[in-house]
């Protein structure tokens, strides 16, 4: 079950596998231009998996920005955080199947320095279209009414860890791609089962 056609999604930092589920045959995916940030959500948070389980990676956004919109939250490089990312998604997925193939792809927009946090998402949402091979067009509208939460039926795929744990569900796209490559769309197409 997807989600209609002209649903307004919040976006996420490297957003779930169930969001993506939801859109992957959509022509055109309607982002939120928020008027107010929703602070502690996956606007500025990976979820990804390890041999512990599911980790959450939180990129530092600056207090002061986070009142308004957010186009207007600004990213924190005080700590080294894009060197933590980087490290924690080599260790996480450096073994997986085709983390070599899209790896890089990634560290490159992490490294980028952007000023805002909507454009290092948007960055890292246009990149994940393009892996995915997606003709989705990206459309930015003001709106209150966002859909906020969607969890679908896990369907089960490769993880890299699965001997050593039960499979993991609502982890970001990118556990997805690093995992099954070219097959991550199949995956998302068969959550609509």
């Amino acid at each position: 079950m997807g989600i209609e056609t002209d649903s307004i999604l919040y976006l996420q930092m490297a957003p779930t596998v169930d969001w993506f589920a939801a859109v992957v045959d959509k022509p055109k995916l309607i982002l939120a231009d928020e008027q107010n940030f929703a602070k502690q959500t996956n606007r500025n948070r990976i979820i990804y998996g390890t041999f512990q389980g599911a980790k959450i990676f939180t990129v530092p956004v600056i207090h002061n920005s986070t009142g308004g919109s957010y186009k207007g939250v600004k990213i924190s490089y005080a700590t080294h955080w894009q060197n933590q990312l980087i490290n924690a998604l080599k260790t996480a997925y450096g073994k997986s199947p085709f983390y070599e193939y899209y790896g890089y792809r990634f560290e490159i927009i992490f490294k980028s320095q952007y000023e805002y946090l909507w454009d290092l998402n948007l960055a890292i949402l246009q990149e994940i279209i393009v892996c995915l091979k997606l003709e989705l067009s990206i459309l930015v509208e003001v709106s209150a009414a966002v859909v906020s939460e969607i969890q679908l039926k896990p369907v089960l795929y490769y993880q890299v860890f699965q001997e050593k744990l039960d499979f993991i569900p609502h982890l970001s796209v990118l556990d997805l791609l690093f995992n099954e490559g070219p097959d991550a769309v199949k995956v998302l197409r068969s959550m609509h089962s």
